[in-house]
């Protein structure tokens, strides 16, 4: 859990580490869904990093803007990873759905912060991690059922998109249980887990 500088970037080395040795892994076994959504989680590790400069105070709008676009794009890169190993062409029409219910989020996360710019960038600290102030109960809640229709319309097979989707939820769960106050900057605790476990579900 990242509470302070040195466990944000120490999340952060170990997760590129993680995710770049399942990506390597992936691509050699010619697991295109892991290694494209491995690739996508690139993002969510880079948060640790945007973590550590906060925590060392840097709060300017151009480091807070880069982190904000960072954070809200993940379901954008997870989506195009997911468009680019979909093999079923006959289904194009879930892949319009899937890209239509992303930009439908994008908007609603960007009028959030539009709606309230200087409270929507106004990074924190709080119990005692970092808070996202523009993941508003609305943008969050878009968020996760941005994610769930991604992986229902593109996620191939099911037998490990289904396991991922789960294990990506209940981690959000258990974030919001816990840490309600700060459940993005919880994220740092998963972001380097997680891909193996996504590898370890396209073994079933």
């Amino acid at each position: 859990m990242c509470w302070n500088w040195q466990a944000s970037i120490g999340m952060f080395v170990a997760g590129m580490v993680v995710t770049t040795a399942v990506v390597a892994l992936a691509v050699r076994q010619k697991k295109r869904n892991v290694a494209a959504l491995a690739c996508a989680w690139y993002l969510v590790v880079a948060m640790q990093l945007f973590e550590f400069f906060a925590w060392r105070g840097e709060r300017s709008i151009g480091f807070t803007a880069a982190f904000f676009c960072a954070n809200v794009l993940q379901i954008v890169a997870v989506f195009v990873a997911l468009v680019v190993v979909y093999d079923d062409q006959h289904r194009a029409a879930l892949g319009a759905v899937a890209g239509a219910v992303v930009a439908a989020y994008l908007v609603i996360v960007l009028t959030t912060v539009l709606h309230d710019t200087g409270r929507s960038f106004d990074l924190r600290r709080k119990e005692p991690h970092l808070v996202y102030p523009w993941w508003t109960l609305t943008a969050g809640l878009s968020y996760m059922i941005a994610l769930v229709i991604v992986f229902l319309c593109l996620g191939r097979p099911w037998k490990w998109s289904l396991p991922t989707l789960a294990t990506i939820l209940l981690a959000l769960l258990a974030s919001f249980l816990f840490y309600r106050r700060s459940i993005a900057s919880m994220w740092c605790f998963f972001a380097v887990f997680l891909p193996i476990l996504f590898y370890t579900y396209s073994l079933w």
